[in-house]
């Protein structure tokens, strides 16, 4: 079974709520392995 472990809290609003800016910050965090293994 897959758990997440840790995870980083940002609140979204304003600039960074929106859905470009939420996939790339999911993306880059994907990329820094913070994804579920």
């Amino acid at each position: 079974m897959n758990r997440l472990r840790s995870a980083p809290w940002l609140p979204l609003f304003d600039g960074p709520a929106g859905p470009g800016a939420v996939a790339r910050l999911a993306a880059e965090a994907e990329k820094a392995g913070w994804g579920i293994r």
